[in-house]
């Protein structure tokens, strides 16, 4: 699993579909995160009555996913196998519906997830037993606020407003890199250790001088790092933000630019309903 300084981390699940979230009140709940790796967001899910696990809170992973122990003893049963897609490559993994669960006071679910082994995770943070994806948040309005280390459901927006796009169950955004020039367009992702762009065919503002490598579910990639001396989202202006650069190719046009991580934000309103996300830098 990554580092805070020298890995990135995303998870682009390929899925065949899924059921969106449902908060069962909109009723404002709150509750202190852990932090793992120095920057991933790590809450505490209650899955029936079978017991409370430790997930990644990971907004910038459209599917939820399970850790295969965990899935056994919640007796799901693979409905379907499907292609998961991170930094690091592709592979096939099981697929199966859960029921529900809880996250703070809010009911989510029911929903498609993923069941994978997890193992660079369970090496480095042996009690997460999952990732909460978007289509477990798909209609849950949160606030991440780092500079507290507390994750809200629900209550008021905090900071100034950007408009994203929802793309397969992901917050995007619009950034300039360099603060200058054409538009980048930029997943929110609360599971991502520093700023992440995919290269291609526009060249990219970045001076990079090293290598970091990138450890997902998947395996592991050497990805292009280095400095970018400003960012700008809506209103908010970045300074020497760290940023790594993925230059593999991948079969099909990409959606999003690369992956803009909550924590370079003290805190970060999502509200997909309005699909608006607010931002409040440090």
């Amino acid at each position: 699993m990554p580092t805070s300084q020298s890995r990135t981390r995303t998870l682009l699940a390929l899925c065949l579909g899924w059921g969106l979230g449902a908060p069962a009140s909109a009723e404002t709940t709150e509750f202190e995160y852990r932090e793992a790796w120095g920057y991933a967001v790590v809450v505490p899910v209650q899955i029936h009555d079978v017991g409370r696990f430790e997930f990644v809170l990971d907004t910038g992973t459209d599917v939820t996913v399970v850790r295969d122990d965990l899935a056994r003893r919640l007796g799901l049963v693979p409905t379907s196998r499907v292609e998961l897609v991170t930094v690091a490559g592709q592979r096939l993994v099981a697929q199966a519906r859960l029921s529900g669960l809880q996250l703070g006071t809010v009911r989510l679910g029911p929903m498609d997830v993923l069941i994978h082994e997890m193992a660079a995770a369970r090496a480095a943070e042996p009690r997460l037993a999952g990732i909460l994806g978007r289509n477990a948040l798909a209609e849950v309005s949160l606030t991440i606020d780092h500079a507290r280390r507390r994750v809200v459901l629900g209550g008021p927006p905090v900071g100034s407003s950007v408009a994203h796009e929802d793309v397969d169950g992901r917050p995007v955004i619009d950034a300039r890199l360099g603060c200058a020039g054409e538009t980048f367009r930029l997943a929110l992702d609360s599971g991502a250790a520093r700023l992440l762009l995919f290269g291609g065919a526009r060249p990219l503002p970045v001076v990079t001088r090293a290598e970091v490598r990138a450890q997902t579910h998947s395996g592991t990639a050497m990805l292009r790092a280095g400095r970018l001396d400003t960012l700008c989202v809506g209103p908010a202006r970045l300074r020497d933000v760290p940023v790594a650069v993925d230059d593999r190719r991948v079969a099909g046009p990409r959606r999003e630019d690369g992956l803009l991580p909550t924590r370079l934000f003290a805190r970060v309103h999502l509200d997909p309903r309005r699909r608006q996300v607010r931002l409040e830098p440090w």
